[in-house]
């Protein structure tokens, strides 16, 4: 039988032992529950959920992808989720609206052949016209630089001339009227009679003289004009007019060339403008080849288009008679053989996230099934607003029976710090710094275990 007492420090006397072992069994009983708590592995404290969704890893998109029909009346459509084979036919389209659009395009494009064909003609005819033109305005050109030279080596010189030789005649014929006056006055001047007769022919020499005296102030004040002021009106307006033939001249020979060199554009606009009609024929004949649509490989028919594998919250469900645009993409065909989860990491998990690192998927459909993961890759570049897209592959190469694309699912990451279990090891092997010390097991202390090295407790032993 065990005897406890313990002695107090101050008075040496013992104190009762019901209270001593009461004290002493509250101590045990606290110990395991505090080294368990502190023994919790940090990675559940670090661990995160995250939505995903499963996707095909390869699909099809399956749309009209016409270059000039832009919308399109559908015939016929395979139903959503429908299981098909490659080669299979999945969407069809309306053939009528097809060849009423192909007929006019053909009937368009004959209108141009022909309006292409008379703009050849009327460009040959102006550029006949054209060389005409040229010829006559080099033709009026030279005639006025002949004009030109023609008066002012020849004809300037022989007016003045001709004005000075008429002043010198009128001048002449004053001297000879006054001759004869005088001749006649002397004669009759010796007689001492004069009779009538005489005095009629001294008369009229008299008013010969004024005549020529008159002629000559004429063409003495003509002269004067002609050579002082006619005479160099003349030169000028004989400059004027060779400039003004020259600027015609210039501006005809360019007006000429822009013209031609006008038609010669347009001709090829016509020309340009027609290839590209013939070749929008080519490709609307290509596309009315399109009107049945297969598919390139088998898989799951979904309709609509897929947003980072899922379905717009808006269902798309399309039917006969619905009309569709050329590059809408009306059907998407999912591989199910092949399947990865697409992930959006916000961005206070982004730097918890690291490609390698394993993780676990439950699906929401099948609550029992815990598949295992990997991170294959994760995005430096948000896509969104604080979301980076991350891409989570199976850890073994086929993905678990019953998972199909679309499937939501939960990701849970349990990540150790901030680099991959994988390259913790590595760096632990390669820097001896990065190992913890290793520690003494601590023992643990069972219920009613003593310490027999404290103090105050001492044993005793009684028979």
């Amino acid at each position: 039988m065990l005897s406890l007492s313990l002695i107090s420090p101050r008075s040496g006397q013992s104190v009762s032992r019901p209270f001593l072992l009461i004290v002493l069994t509250n101590c045990l009983l606290m110990l395991p529950t505090a080294s368990l708590t502190a023994d919790e592995p940090k990675s559940k404290q670090n661990k995160f959920n995250l939505a995903g969704v499963v996707e095909a890893i390869s699909s099809e998109e399956i749309s009209a992808n016409t270059d000039q029909i832009q919308s399109l009346t559908v015939n016929s459509i395979v139903a959503h989720g429908t299981r098909v084979d490659k080669g299979d036919e999945v969407l069809t389209f309306k053939q009528k609206p097809i060849t009423e659009q192909l007929d006019q395009a053909k009937r368009t494009v004959r209108l141009s052949e022909l309006a292409f064909a008379g703009q050849e003609l009327n460009f040959s005819q102006s550029q006949a016209l054209s060389r005409l033109s040229k010829e006559e305005a080099d033709r009026t050109w030279k005639r006025a630089q002949k004009a030109y030279s023609n008066f002012m080596k020849v004809d300037r010189e022989r007016e003045e001339k001709a004005a000075l030789f008429s002043l010198k005649q009128s001048l002449a014929s004053l001297e000879n009227a006054t001759e004869e006056l005088q001749q006649l006055e002397q004669m009759y001047k010796e007689d001492d009679l004069t009779e009538e007769s005489e005095e009629i022919v001294l008369k009229r020499a008299q008013q010969a003289v004024d005549s020529a005296n008159f002629r000559y102030q004429s063409a003495k004040i003509q002269t004067d004009r002609s050579i002082n002021e006619e005479l160099p009106n003349k030169t000028a307006d004989q400059k004027n007019t060779l400039v003004k033939a020259e600027l015609a001249y210039n501006k005809s020979m360019k007006d000429i060339d822009l013209a031609s060199e006008q038609a010669s554009i347009e001709l090829e606009v016509k020309r340009s403008a027609l290839q590209i009609e013939k070749e929008n024929l080519e490709k609307l004949i290509a596309d009315s080849k399109r009107s049945k649509l297969t598919a390139a490989e088998g898989g799951i028919v979904i309709h609509g288009q897929l947003q980072r594998g899922k379905l717009s919250d808006k269902p798309t469900e399309h039917k006969v008679d619905d009309k569709v645009s050329s590059k809408q993409v009306v059907l998407t065909i999912l591989q199910p053989d092949q399947l990865q989860i697409r992930v959006a990491v916000p961005e206070q998990h982004f730097n918890q996230v690291k490609a390698g690192e394993p993780c676990t998927v439950k699906f929401k459909s099948m609550p029992n099934l815990v598949v295992d993961g990997k991170v294959q890759t994760i995005s430096t570049i948000p896509y969104a607003a604080n979301q980076y897209d991350c891409v989570i592959a199976f850890a073994r190469d086929n993905s678990p029976k019953g998972i199909t694309p679309m499937m939501t699912c939960e990701i849970t990451f349990l990540p150790a710090s901030g680099e991959s279990e994988d390259n913790q090891a590595e760096s632990a092997k390669t820097n001896p710094k990065n190992k913890k010390a290793e520690q003494p097991p601590k023992s643990k202390r069972l219920k009613g275990e003593q310490n027999v090295d404290s103090p105050v407790v001492k044993e005793k032993a009684e028979a």
